[in-house]
């Protein structure tokens, strides 16, 4: 059977504390051992001080298995995770020249002069056992102290990650009896709330061996179902499908870009766009995806009126008659898309991103939130729709606009009606 065990997590330094940078390694170590089959027990987020790393490193000492210290172990005077360690293992600092030849030889391959100051990064408490960085220059190390044995890592996210993944878990599956790894499943919805899932996926009856959970991605909803890998976590993962149906965007590792990518090229279709309020960040989105090039033509940024005129051929009257932010505007811009690409299919998106509300040019309200939307393909049909999105702000906005433009042109892809059943559809 498993050990029960208790891992704490340790991140150190200012900027970490003070939020200047975020943990990403934190939550990436909590994702990681979660997959593994174990949870962390306690994190902490300890200052650039030395009595302090000192206190925290002798309480954990005592009451965890195992400690991962993530940071301080630079060649800075701020990096005071080796100095520390040494005071609460009651040893002397020392050099360890091993190291000092690993790191010369690193320098030495990318052709560089070792400054004297890397000399602290071999600067180690006696008696600890070395940890290779494959990919820095500052060495990890490991001790046993009373209860807990210590890791300390790197602060370079890739640099932990390298270290954690390799020799630092390969010790760990050696000195503990660890549980079956976890698989956890990811689902992702776009536009429902925690709430409306929960009713969606009330038919879902989970033994007590697969956890269901969510979490809010902006502008995502994912889904996990955590489970050893198996057929009765392949059969829930189905009836999860089954249960979500259109809503579901896209699983695990893909992405939205990349589904409308696949489907795209399936379909042999090319794609253009207009953007006005979102600014070219559905572009910007669809072309993160390696390999978009096989479909994705080019994207109009035409945030004024003029250039709503020169690049797609609106009509001035249309836009002082009905307003940038209109149905007739959005239908508009999409066509010139069509009109000035060799593209198959066009998007466009207009709307009010915030922060203050505006008046259309017959002098009715249009408040923030208000985007439009009009999907044309050439040689057929063009749907416009108008969405009103409520309590965001501007940056929330032009992401939720951009994220259901690209959710419209999933649905007409898949073969189902443009037009879904979110609230927000006007």
């Amino acid at each position: 059977m498993a050990e029960q065990l208790i891992i704490d997590f340790i991140s150190t330094g200012d900027e970490v504390l003070t939020g200047e940078i975020d943990d990403t390694n934190a939550s990436w170590v909590s994702r990681f051992l979660l997959e593994q089959g174990v949870l962390l027990s306690r994190r902490y987020t300890v200052a650039d001080n030395l009595d302090e790393l000192v206190a925290v490193f002798s309480e954990c000492s005592r009451r965890a298995d195992i400690v991962i210290v993530n940071g301080g172990l630079g060649p800075t005077e701020d990096d005071l995770s080796a100095a520390a360690l040494a005071i609460a293992l009651g040893q002397p600092l020392v050099i360890f020249d091993d190291w000092v030849e690993q790191m010369r030889a690193k320098y030495l391959r990318m052709n560089r002069v070792m400054s004297p100051a890397n000399l602290k990064q071999a600067l180690l408490p006696q008696g600890i056992d070395i940890i290779d960085n494959l990919v820095g220059t500052a060495c990890g190390f490991q001790v046993q102290h009373h209860r807990a044995m210590f890791y300390f890592t790197p602060g370079v996210p890739h640099e932990f990650k390298t270290m954690l993944r390799g020799k630092i878990w390969s010790d760990l599956s050696t000195r503990f009896n660890l549980p079956p790894r976890q698989r956890v499943r990811k689902f992702f919805t776009y536009g429902y709330g925690e709430s409306d899932l929960v009713e969606m996926l009330q038919p879902l009856q989970l033994p007590p061996t697969i956890t269901l959970g969510y979490r809010a991605a902006m502008p995502f909803i994912e889904i996990k179902l955590t489970a050893a890998a198996g057929p009765e976590l392949n059969a829930r993962c189905v009836q999860l499908e089954q249960l979500l149906g259109e809503r579901l965007l896209y699983c695990d590792g893909s992405s939205l870009a990349a589904e409308i990518q696949r489907m795209m090229i399936a379909a042999g279709k090319t794609l253009t766009l207009a953007e006005s309020c979102t600014g070219g960040l559905a572009a910007s989105t669809l072309i993160a995806e390696p390999g978009s090039s096989a479909y994705f033509d080019r994207g109009f940024v035409t945030y004024s009126w003029a250039a709503k005129c020169e690049q797609l051929g609106v009509v001035l009257s249309q836009l002082e008659q009905s307003g940038a932010v209109s149905e007739t505007v959005a239908a508009a811009m999409a066509a010139g898309a069509l009109n000035s690409s060799a593209a198959d299919i066009a998007l466009s998106i207009t709307g009010v991103a915030g922060p203050n509300d505006h008046v259309t040019p017959a002098g009715e309200p249009l408040p923030k939130g208000r985007v439009i939307f009009s999907l044309a393909v050439r040689g057929g049909c063009t749907t416009t729709l108008v969405c009103q999105f409520r309590y965001r702000s501007r940056t929330q906005i032009r992401q939720m606009a951009a994220t259901f433009a690209l959710d419209m042109l999933r649905r007409y892809l898949s073969g189902l009606p443009v037009k879904s059943d979110l609230n927000y559809i006007l």
